[in-house]
């Protein structure tokens, strides 16, 4: 069965990195006056709890995310991206 669930170390480190570019972007859209301050704190609140789970989820795995979680977590931040764009 664990063979069924391919981890690797490397899915943390990638969602951590496209948070950090979407945080960027909203830094950038705030400060150029295309992001509300209410769009701004919803979007940013929204990009925590993505890097909770993803965090938690990696606790509970000894750093590594199951593909099944990895994929949610990456429609997460897809949804996050379209989200910032919408609001911009």
């Amino acid at each position: 069965m664990t063979s069924a669930v391919i981890v690797q170390q490397p899915r943390l480190a990638n969602i951590l990195h496209e948070l950090r570019t979407a945080n960027h972007r909203m830094d950038a859209e705030r400060s150029s006056g295309k992001l509300s301050s209410v769009a701004f704190n919803r979007l940013r609140r929204e990009e925590r709890n993505i890097q909770a789970d993803a965090t938690q989820v990696a606790a509970m795995h000894h750093g590594r995310i199951p593909t099944w979680s990895y994929a949610q977590m990456q429609r997460d931040v897809r949804r996050l991206d379209w989200n910032i764009a919408r609001s911009a």
